[in-house]
């Protein structure tokens, strides 16, 4: 829902008929991760994918069907058959896609994106006969939940606070019944301290891939809308200050730009007393060796400091501020998705060998 969110709104402002078809369950290796969602429209408009292009052209001909007869259907794609004409995912896997006409529990969930809140939209995957989108869970109300899946609150609210899809068994009608929980989960936050040249690229590609980016610099004549537009919220004040006034989580970044001590001491000891999931510093070996030291005189220990990712980012040879950028928003996403950032080549020649 959140990778249509645009497109989504300006279709529904032509008043036009939507489908709109989700990830529901993956067996297998899949392209597209549980919760990808595609949205069609007559006239060959797709936006948004479930496949990356494999059944794409068989889920618009399934949701037209839809939008035809005004009923859900889940529909399975398996692997293809490259010696015949039919659709399939050339990965090997399995999915099964959710189809169904865009409705009011629907665009619920697109206001709730739009305003960047939490919520969980629940989707009936079987019996076939009760397929679709049922409810809506928010952080302040409750729409449309059938009394006969009560006992699925729990899992829901657990959905709703770890921002995480997930598949339930229930019972409908006496029926074993497959629930999909989609967690529309609230954009991850990066703070940005300090505004360099650095930090404008990195502010653009963390929006592009759905962060919610603050960038924090006293510094006016740096920290402004000409040189970051597209930034959620420019704070004019030093690091500590700004910090201060920001909720961290898990899945929160904080990357500090400045390479200027009055501003990284202050900035990586505020950064320290939050339960951010990423905390980097540019500058290079020498620098933070002497960035740790001073950390070490504040009563930091090594625990502490192992939180620091310094120097920053990946190691992708990068030059310019763009390259950079990309290296430092790489670690960022491999730390918040508990991965290594290795070559994904790698391991298919290890497991080769």
């Amino acid at each position: 829902m959140k990778e249509v969110a645009a497109e989504l709104e300006q279709w529904l402002a032509t008043g036009e008929p939507i489908g709109i078809a989700t990830v529901v369950r993956i067996a297998g290796s899949a392209p597209r991760p549980l919760g990808a969602t595609l949205i069609a429209r007559a006239g060959d408009r797709l936006a948004g994918s479930v496949s990356n292009g494999c059944v794409e052209s068989a889920v618009y001909e399934e949701a037209m069907a839809v939008l035809q007869d005004g009923g859900a259907r889940v529909v399975t794609y398996g692997i293809s058959d490259e010696f015949a004409f039919t659709v399939g995912l050339s990965c090997g896997g399995e999915i099964d896609v959710l189809i169904e006409p865009v409705g009011a529990l629907h665009r619920a969930a697109l206001e709730a994106v739009r305003a960047e809140r939490a919520a969980v939209l629940l989707r009936v995957v079987a019996p076939a006969d009760r397929a679709g989108t049922v409810a809506i869970v928010r952080e302040d109300r409750v729409d449309g939940w059938p009394p006969e899946l009560a006992a699925t609150k729990v899992q829901a609210l657990a959905a709703l606070a770890d921002g995480r899809p997930r598949a339930i068994a229930a019972t409908l009608d006496g029926r074993e019944a497959t629930i999909f929980l989609e967690a529309l989960a609230t954009p991850p936050l990066l703070a940005i301290v300090g505004a360099t040249h650095t930090a404008q690229a990195l502010a653009s590609l963390a929006k592009a891939v759905g962060y919610r980016v603050i960038v924090a610099d006293p510094r006016e004549a740096l920290a402004n809308r000409e040189r970051f537009p597209l930034a959620d919220e420019l704070v004019l004040a030093w690091p500590d200050v700004a910090l201060s006034d920001l909720a961290f989580g898990a899945s929160s970044a904080i990357v500090v730009l400045t390479h200027d001590p009055k501003f990284d001491h202050p900035a990586l000891v505020a950064a320290l007393r939050t339960e951010s999931g990423y905390i980097g510093a540019i500058g290079s070996r020498t620098t933070n060796e002497e960035r740790f030291a001073w950390l070490r005189e504040q009563g930091f220990g090594d625990d502490d400091l192992a939180r620091v990712h310094a120097p920053i980012g990946l190691d992708i040879g990068a030059g310019t501020a763009e390259e950079i950028a990309l290296a430092i928003l790489a670690e960022v996403v491999a730390v918040r998705r508990h991965r290594n950032g290795r070559s994904l080549s790698a391991d298919s020649i290890v497991a080769a060998r």
